[in-house]
């Protein structure tokens, strides 16, 4: 009996060690807080995404959604490569696996490209990520990070989760884009740190003193059309030249206008803001004054 149990053990040892190793060598674990948009009720949400790296193939799954759109997977794939050459590993003696959690069924959008690419990095680098921050953006073969869209939804999940950094896609200045990243930023009180690269993104992800005060994004509405050189209007008409008319234009899109700064100067995250655009608004009116009516309307349309 003694004798029979003893094989037994031996024989579950053997069955144990054999399976241990056929088990592919652990490299290496990451975790990150990404924000995503919900499509089922159109809201911000911050899912954790985990990344753990074993030696492999250069296979690179993403598991946990019962339907994952290609898109997802060609991000997830550009991450694992970029960021094995970042890191110097050779990407075809790995395999990657992510797992995305708490998003419903269906994920689909490149947008997480730049934070599975952190999560890489990390994992294959065992330089563990600062957990005070998300990111949001897509990747690039190059390592650039791409633009994405529904920012102030993803902000205010941030928020929400008590994230005190989000880095975001770097934008021209003084673009659309950019004057957006201000808006967010200031209603929800949290610094958006505009990123070019995986390089620029590390130095945030990695170091947990850095602070998005002193890096967030910044904006400024004013403009100064040096009113001072600019004469008079000399209008010479052979017919009607609609003066009125550009004149009731100039007037109602000026008093419209005005009627939205002042809401936005009634919340005080956004006076000064409302201040700037108060000052263009005024020149505007005041190239109007001068003669140039539909200039001034133009110019009043804020």
């Amino acid at each position: 009996m003694i004798r029979s149990s003893v094989l037994a053990i031996a024989v579950l040892l053997c069955l144990f060690a054999a399976f241990a190793s056929s088990a592919p060598a652990f490299v290496g674990s990451a975790v990150i807080r990404a924000p995503a948009v919900l499509i089922s009720n159109n809201t911000g949400s911050l899912t954790n995404i985990t990344l753990v790296v074993t030696k492999g193939n250069g296979t690179v799954s993403v598991i946990g959604p019962q339907t994952v759109a290609s898109s997802t997977l060609q991000s997830a794939r550009t991450a694992a490569i970029y960021a094995s050459n970042y890191t110097n590993h050779v990407f075809q003696n790995y395999n990657f696996t992510y797992d995305i959690m708490d998003v419903g069924d269906n994920v689909s959008g490149p947008s997480a490209g730049a934070a599975m690419t952190m999560l890489a990095v990390s994992a294959l680098t065992n330089r563990r990520l600062r957990s005070d921050f998300t990111m949001t953006g897509t990747i690039l073969s190059n390592g650039s990070i791409g633009q994405i869209g529904g920012v102030y939804d993803k902000t205010g999940a941030a928020k929400s989760a008590g994230v005190d950094l989000v880095l975001v896609p770097k934008v021209p200045q003084t673009s659309n884009e950019d004057e957006l990243y201000l808006l967010v930023q200031t209603n929800f009180g949290i610094p958006l740190v505009q990123v070019a690269n995986v390089s620029q993104a590390a130095h945030f992800a990695f170091n947990s003193s850095i602070s998005g005060l002193n890096n967030e994004t910044t904006y400024s509405f004013i403009a100064n059309y040096n009113l001072a050189r600019l004469p008079a209007a000399s209008i010479n008409c052979s017919a009607s030249c609609n003066y009125s008319t550009f004149g009731a234009l100039q007037n109602s899109t000026a008093a419209l206008t005005r009627e939205e700064v002042n809401m936005l100067a009634s919340n005080p995250k956004f006076s000064s803001i409302a201040m700037q655009l108060g000052s263009v608004l005024n020149q505007s009116v005041e190239i109007a004054n001068r003669g140039y009516l539909y200039v001034g309307a133009d110019f009043a349309f804020l």
